[in-house]
């Protein structure tokens, strides 16, 4: 072993381990996340669908989307309505 070898070795002993990523306190950091861009979205565009989210928040499943603006939706954040123009069911930040 030559002696940056040695070092990393040594700091890596040193090192205290960080919280896993899938800790219950992560998933709760990260869902809040991403409720939180999905209102901020809401609030730059005035109302979204699913769609717009969909196509907004890219790295995220439709139907985690979806699970996320009912709750929003339950939790008085947002309000569901059909757009008058098209039918469309809309999401806006419930003000």
């Amino acid at each position: 072993m030559n002696i940056g070898d040695q070092a990393i070795a040594a700091n890596q002993q040193n090192v205290t381990p960080s919280l896993a990523p899938d800790t219950p306190v992560d998933q709760n950091i990260a869902k809040e996340a991403l409720d939180r861009r999905i209102l901020k979205f809401c609030q730059t565009k005035g109302e979204v669908t699913l769609l717009d989210c969909f196509l907004e928040i890219e790295e995220v499943p439709r139907n985690i989307l979806e699970s996320h603006l009912e709750n929003l939706v339950r939790a008085e954040f947002l309000q569901v309505t059909n757009r008058a123009t098209d039918g469309k069911i809309v999401y806006r930040l419930d003000n």
